[in-house]
């Protein structure tokens, strides 16, 4: 009692004394008196200042926060491993309501087993939650990440390492610029790490060089461990003088360009579909189809009944990448594995009178033509040899030198279909699948439309051969006619002038004057004098303007 004595206001220790001043001395009722002082206000005040001296007010409120600190951190940890999960995931994480989205509903799921959580969900305002805190949650383990690969790459045994960079626009039209980085670890193994997207003000080649530099800057890359750069075809980028390449290479010579291989092939694809018209309008009719097929609900539901009689795996058939050239084997084969219901559908579509009616009537007759199966025909093992190369050169483990060996193998592969046997078995193989669909009839067409063809080809040869013929005689006339004024230029001068007569105006402004002669008004044949042989031009007496036109023909005698 001697510590609590000093801290008792004058009406406490005067409550009971025997306990606090004086001293207790009726022991004959000290078991009376003691229960009694055990339940008085006075006894309870004094336990509570005791304890008090043993844990300070200051020590409370501190033990208090450190236990709300620890909770708090739990539901951060939490919290941050949700967004993990859902970025790897490569879900959003917010909705049109944030009691809607991703992270609420997991860390929901999560607060079944979390009593913290659960609590700290209940609270009314959720800091962490906010769409700054999850940026802010976002970019810490995205600078992480870099600063990881980046701190791999300077502990190589062998400091080397090569750039891959492409752009695009984003959704609001902004060019985007993608790196990645690759290099090869200590087990031989290859890896390509993408680093982010930047954002460029301008495509020139010199501001692509910028973003280069100014990446490999940020990750502490020094310059002279740059050993490679691919990219795609385009000026800004593989300039010989002033593209992004170029401009690299001034700083570091080592760093050697090499272009795209799943971008050439591409390109090669591209090329030859374009350069058929068999090929460019039959895959245009397939890009339509599946155009319709993907917009209109009502086709849809009529070619998944069609299509589940004949076949009970059928396939949608979905629009071609406008850009992908080298991807588009897998519709053209769904077109000609289902052909028959492809044209069953559209006829009914057609049928009907809806908006889309006039569309599918139109595919329609498009897709019985023989030449639209041709072309499918055709096109489809050349994109399957040119999709493999592409797969092939994607492959993060692909070499130079395995290129050049996939390039061989491909190459050999097509000059193989380049023969009539090749072809004749390619048709004989479809002619059996088409003949099966409604187009019974079609592998006549079909061979009527390879003979046509054929002729046309022949015809072409023809006609060529007969335009070298009369280049040829022509030639040999204007050699024999050395002397214009002899009687042997006649057969010459007859294509010239078509009358004798000597006062025929065209013989009038050809010998008495040089102006234009308009051939408007006389109507003869025009003759090209624009590739004459040198012997002739040279002749003093016979000047001939060398561009002759429709309208004129200048000559001077």
């Amino acid at each position: 009692m001697a510590i609590y004595q000093d801290k008792l206001t004058p009406f406490g220790a005067k409550s009971e004394p025997a306990f606090i001043t004086s001293g207790f001395k009726n022991w004959k009722k000290a078991c009376e008196k003691f229960k009694a002082h055990e339940n008085s206000h006075t006894h309870c005040h004094a336990v509570s200042v005791t304890a008090q001296e043993s844990h300070p007010i200051n020590a409370q409120l501190s033990s208090a926060l450190a236990t709300q600190q620890g909770d708090n951190r739990h539901c951060l940890e939490k919290i941050v491993s949700s967004i993990k999960y859902l970025v790897r995931q490569g879900q959003a994480l917010r909705g049109h309501d944030d009691d809607d989205s991703n992270l609420y509903q997991l860390l929901k799921n999560l607060a079944e087993d979390d009593a913290l959580l659960a609590k700290w969900l209940l609270r009314s305002q959720k800091e962490y939650l906010s769409p700054q805190i999850q940026n802010e949650i976002l970019c810490s383990m995205s600078n992480s990440i870099v600063s990881e690969i980046a701190d791999t790459i300077r502990n190589l045994p062998i400091f080397e390492f090569a750039i891959i960079m492409d752009g695009t626009q984003d959704i609001s039209g902004k060019e985007q610029e993608s790196i990645c980085l690759r290099y090869i670890d200590s087990d031989m193994k290859p890896h390509e790490e993408f680093i982010g997207l930047y954002s460029v003000s301008e495509t020139t080649g010199k501001s692509l060089a910028a973003v280069v530099k100014d990446v490999l800057l940020r990750l502490n890359l020094p310059m002279h461990g740059l050993r490679g750069q691919t990219y795609d075809g385009a000026a800004n980028m593989s300039g010989k003088h002033a593209g992004a390449q170029a401009l690299i290479k001034q700083e570091q010579p080592l760093a050697l360009f090499v272009h795209c291989g799943a971008h050439c092939t591409n390109l090669i694809a591209q090329k030859a579909c374009l350069a058929s018209v068999l090929i460019r309008d039959a895959l245009d009719w397939v890009n339509q189809l599946g155009v319709l097929f993907s917009q209109s609900g009502k086709f849809k539901a009529i070619h998944a009944a069609t299509a589940h009689t004949e076949n009970p795996s059928c396939t949608a058939i979905k629009p071609l990448c406008p850009t992908r050239w080298a991807v588009r084997s897998k519709a053209i084969r769904d077109v000609l594995s289902q052909y028959g219901s492809v044209l069953a559908s559209l006829q009914e579509m057609a049928s009907g009178a809806s908006n889309t009616a006039s569309t599918a009537n139109g595919l329609l007759g498009q897709f019985r033509k023989g030449k639209t199966v041709l072309g499918l025909i055709l096109a489809s093992p050349v994109i399957d040899e040119l999709e493999c190369l592409s797969i092939s050169f994607q492959k993060r483990t692909q070499t130079i030198a395995g290129m050049r060996t996939a390039v061989k193998v491909v190459q050999t592969s097509l000059k193989a279909k380049r023969n009539q046997e090749s072809f004749n078995t390619l048709l004989k193989r479809r002619w059996l699948r088409v003949g099966e669909t409604p187009l019974a009839g079609e592998p006549r067409r079909l061979e009527k439309e390879c003979s046509r063809l054929e002729r046309d080809v022949e015809e072409g040869s023809r006609r060529l051969a007969m335009a070298h013929n009369e280049i040829r005689h022509l030639k040999d006339e204007l050699e024999s006619a050395q002397n214009w004024n002899s009687p042997g230029s006649s057969s010459f001068s007859s294509r010239i002038r078509p009358s004798s007569d000597p006062h025929h105006p065209t013989e009038k402004a050809l010998v008495s004057s040089s102006n234009p002669l308009l051939m408007d008004d006389i109507n003869y044949p025009i003759i090209s004098v624009g590739n004459l042989p040198q012997e002739i031009l040279q002749q003093p007496s016979w000047i001939i303007a060398p561009t002759t036109t429709k309208k004129n023909l200048n000559a001077t005698w």
